[in-house]
């Protein structure tokens, strides 16, 4: 009798919390490890930050690479869209932890403008794509104007 109220009650376990996963879409392959990556608003294109110093741009409908970004110093750890699409930021870091946000024109990949910050981990646009903020290990978020590249403000204390 024991044994046949354990195995109803593993039954149950299982099938009470059994599911089933979504189906893969689609496997992206050629970056070497991957930081970062973000989708473009419409989501037909997807960012990717990885290891070797590149940000790769992929069309998500066929998984075919778009355009390499080279040009940036190390890892590549934080990609993001504008909320309009046509610019991507991509922050990089080096060992010495002097990082460089960089900012692509997603249709020709040209490289618009440099923004250089420290201890960068993270990247994001404001919703309305004037401003950037990114964040640090040195506990700041920096907010950038995009189009002067310049520094707005530093907040402290997180």
């Amino acid at each position: 009798m024991k044994t046949l109220i354990i195995i109803s009650l593993l039954f149950f376990v299982q099938s009470a919390f059994a599911f089933e996963p979504d189906p893969l879409i689609r496997t992206i392959k050629g970056n070497n490890y991957v930081y970062s990556v973000s989708f473009s608003p419409n989501s037909h294109i997807l960012a990717s930050g990885s290891s070797d110093s590149t940000i790769k741009l992929w069309n998500t409908d066929t998984g075919a690479l778009i355009r390499t970004l080279e040009g940036s110093a190390n890892w590549v750890i934080g990609v993001t869209f504008s909320p309009d699409g046509r610019t991507l930021a991509g922050g990089d870091v080096n060992g010495n932890l002097d990082n460089t946000i960089k900012l692509w024109d997603v249709r020709t990949g040209a490289l618009i403008r440099k923004m250089h910050t420290h201890n960068l981990q993270s990247v994001s646009f404001s919703p309305d794509g004037a401003t950037l903020a990114s964040g640090g290990r040195d506990k700041t978020i920096k907010l950038w104007d995009i189009a002067t590249g310049t520094l707005i403000k530093t907040l402290e204390g997180h």
